[in-house]
């Protein structure tokens, strides 16, 4: 089996669906870390991991600017 990659109710997502739901999840990230880090609740190690997710989808939204 092929792996084709997320899938939505049986058939694969498109790029911008796909990308969609990375925006999502940084949100979420995002507001996670807002709200833990003045609390003193986040770890050097889960600041750069964010910093990394947020890069990579940075250079992600570069690649597929709207038509």
């Amino acid at each position: 089996m092929t792996d084709t990659g997320p899938q939505f109710i049986g058939k694969p997502m498109s790029p911008p669906a796909n990308l969609a739901v990375a925006l999502r999840q940084a949100q979420w990230d995002l507001e996670r870390v807002a709200f833990a880090m003045p609390r003193g609740e986040i770890s050097k190690e889960e600041i750069l991991k964010l910093a990394d997710s947020i890069t990579e989808l940075a250079d992600r939204l570069r690649m597929h600017p709207p038509s």
